[in-house]
């Protein structure tokens, strides 16, 4: 007996600001001149997405690009200039905000931590 699973129909995600969890990350080498990107796979964690993907990259010869990187792992509360393993990173969770470039890619524009209610100061 076959089973088969129903595709899904991808959803393009809008321009916003999105609770995420890291899923993956991987390295490869791109285009003829074979410049080197990493990609973090995001799922959305809440909202009207949950459960949706998306990809953001970081290009290693591009210093504003391995800036932003910087920034997502700090935002996930790690120190931004140590070294991690892939493993280190999955699970994580920040705010993305993405802007629509042409579908399918998303450019992230931010990344900043999650403030849960226990880590804030109480208001007075």
């Amino acid at each position: 007996m076959k089973i088969e699973i129903p595709k899904t129909e991808k959803v393009y995600l809008p321009s916003g600001t999105y609770e995420a969890e890291l899923k993956n990350v991987a390295g490869k080498e791109v285009g003829e001149d074979k410049q080197f990107a990493y990609y973090f796979q995001w799922r959305v964690r809440e909202g009207k997405y949950a459960g949706e993907d998306f990809v953001t990259s970081f290009w290693r010869d591009n210093q504003e690009s391995m800036m932003a990187m910087k920034k997502a792992i700090q935002a996930m509360g790690l120190a931004p200039n140590d070294k991690y393993d892939s493993n280190q990173l999955i699970g994580r969770e920040c705010l993305v905000t993405i802007e629509q470039t042409v579908e399918p890619f998303h450019r992230a524009v931010r990344y900043e931590a999650i403030q849960h209610p226990e880590n804030c100061d109480e208001l007075p």
